[in-house]
C-alpha cells in the first residue's frame, strides 16, 4: 500500500511538472505573439473611402476603425489622397496611420461633426487606451473656413 502511495505521489509530481511546463510555454507564446506579430492593417479604401477631396468619407473611415476595434485593435491606414470627413471616433487599440501625401480633410459643414461629451472635433476619443495618430500625412481641419461657416450660420440665425 505504501509503495502504491509513493508511485502515485511521484506521478502527481511528474504531472505537475508537465502542467507547469505547458503553462509556461503557453504564457511565453502568447507574450511573444503579442509583441512580435504586427497588428492587422485596415485600409480605408477597402471600406469605400474615395480620395477625391469631395466625397464624404466619414462612414468608411469609421467602419475601418470599428472593424479594427472589433478584432482587438489594429492600424487604420489612410493612403495617399484627399479624404473629406466629419468627426471620427478612435477606439481602444487603434492606430490611425496617415501615409505620406495622405490628407484627412475636415468638412466645413458643422453638421458633419459629432459632439463627444463637451468636445466637438475632427478626431475624437474618450475613455480609450492604446490609441495613436501616426505617419507623415496631414490632418487639415480647415479651421478658418469652418469657423467662417459657423459664424455666418450664427449671424443668419440671429437675424431671422
Amino acid at each position: 500500500m505504501q509503495m502504491f502511495q509513493i508511485i502515485n505521489y511521484q506521478l502527481s509530481i511528474i504531472n505537475f511538472y508537465f502542467l507547469k511546463k505547458r503553462f509556461v510555454l503557453i504564457f511565453f507564446f502568447l507574450l511573444i505573439t503579442q509583441k512580435i506579430l504586427p497588428a492587422q492593417d485596415y485600409n480605408i479604401l477597402d471600406f469605400g473611402a474615395i480620395p477625391d477631396g469631395k466625397a464624404m468619407n466619414t462612414t468608411a473611415i469609421q467602419a475601418a476603425i470599428d472593424a479594427a476595434h472589433k478584432k482587438g485593435g489594429g492600424r487604420v491606414i489612410v493612403p495617399e489622397g484627399l479624404f473629406l470627413t466629419g468627426s471620427v471616433i478612435l477606439k481602444s487599440g487603434i492606430e490611425l496611420h496617415l501615409l505620406d501625401k495622405a490628407v484627412l480633410l475636415g468638412s466645413t459643414n458643422p453638421d458633419h461633426y459629432l459632439k463627444l461629451n463637451r468636445w466637438l472635433a475632427l478626431v475624437l476619443a474618450d475613455g480609450q487606451s492604446n490609441i495613436a495618430v501616426t505617419g507623415k500625412g496631414q490632418i487639415d481641419g480647415q479651421g478658418r473656413r469652418l469657423a467662417l461657416h459657423i459664424d455666418s450660420l450664427f449671424l443668419c440665425r440671429r437675424t431671422r
